[in-house]
């Protein structure tokens, strides 16, 4: 790689690894958080409200970030750069 890894990149790498154990586990919570509500609060229907906390993430996230790129994709195509590569 022409460079040595030193104490501060170990570091930094696990900062980043906590980063995001962090993360995860702070979504787990969000995601779990509406059927905790609803069993607490004795719904009737609380496994349907549990399992729809998970299904609703998974099925809104992955489309509006396909979405996202689409739109980008869309735009790129009707309005391409200039020959130099730069924006007008």
């Amino acid at each position: 790689m022409g460079f040595e890894l030193d104490f501060w990149d170990y570091v930094t790498f696990a900062v980043l690894f906590f980063c995001g154990v962090v993360f995860l586990g702070v979504l787990i919570f969000l995601l779990g958080l509406p059927g905790r509500i609803a069993i607490a609060r004795k719904h009737p229907e609380a496994d349907a409200v549990y399992a729809m906390g998970w299904l609703g993430f998974l099925a809104v996230v992955p489309l509006d970030s396909g979405a996202d790129l689409g739109v980008q994709a869309d735009r790129r195509r009707r309005h391409p750069l200039p020959a130099g590569g730069r924006q007008a």
